[in-house]
């Protein structure tokens, strides 16, 4: 597998992700101090990344293009940050890309968030800064946010422009239709009705008849 940062050969070497932990093979970049992931070893790797795969519909919603294919698959790579560090998430085959020193900056944050080996229980909130239960966080183009950042006023007013084009669209069509079924059917004469407006009618309808068998 090749580095996507040096387009060099990595390597396999057996590494403990933090002392007294099971030794885990990993790739790594000797030139630029990369790491991947795959997908199996994120968990014991670093458990803050064990639920990536698992909210990955979530986070390609909020995330940008990698500048780089998955040098695993050759799938596309999410760019996005975790915690304040920025990440590269395979969405095919769920594999993780760290850039030198972002292992052990994801490792800083566990480790200043949490008791040591657990995963973080609450963080701040990207958006207001609020304290929140990492259960109830949810990915945005800023990291992390809280449910009152993610329900914000402006992707409220997105949705409801949304549905006000979409009143206009209808409303449209509906005047299209409209406009076509007046085209095939008689006029409505509506208030006092004279002779002459009578006699103009029925001429009217018998030449709508006349062109409509022909």
């Amino acid at each position: 597998m090749l580095c996507p940062r040096c387009n060099t050969e990595v390597q396999t070497i057996q590494a403990e992700p933090r002392p007294g932990a099971r030794a885990l093979s990993v790739d790594t970049c000797a030139t630029c101090s990369g790491l991947w992931l795959d997908g199996a070893e994120l968990a014991p790797a670093l458990p803050v990344l064990a639920a990536l795969p698992q909210r990955m519909a979530e986070i390609t919603q909020t995330a940008t293009v990698g500048s780089f294919a998955c040098p695993r698959c050759r799938g596309l790579m999410l760019a996005f940050d975790l915690l304040g560090t920025p990440i590269d998430l395979c969405r095919d085959c769920g594999g993780v890309w760290l850039d030198g020193g972002e292992f052990a900056a994801l490792a800083a944050q566990r480790d200043s968030a949490a008791p040591r080996h657990a995963v973080p229980k609450e963080v701040a909130c990207r958006g207001c800064g609020a304290v929140t239960p990492l259960g109830e966080t949810y990915y945005s183009d800023r990291g992390l946010v809280c449910g009152n950042c993610h329900s914000s006023t402006d992707s409220l007013q997105a949705i409801d422009d949304r549905a006000e084009g979409a009143k206009v669209a209808y409303a449209n069509y509906a005047a299209q239709q409209g406009a076509i079924m007046a085209q095939n059917r008689a006029p409505v004469v509506t208030g006092p009705t004279t002779e002459a407006q009578l006699s103009e009618l029925r001429d009217e309808v018998r030449w709508l008849r006349r062109h409509t068998q022909s």
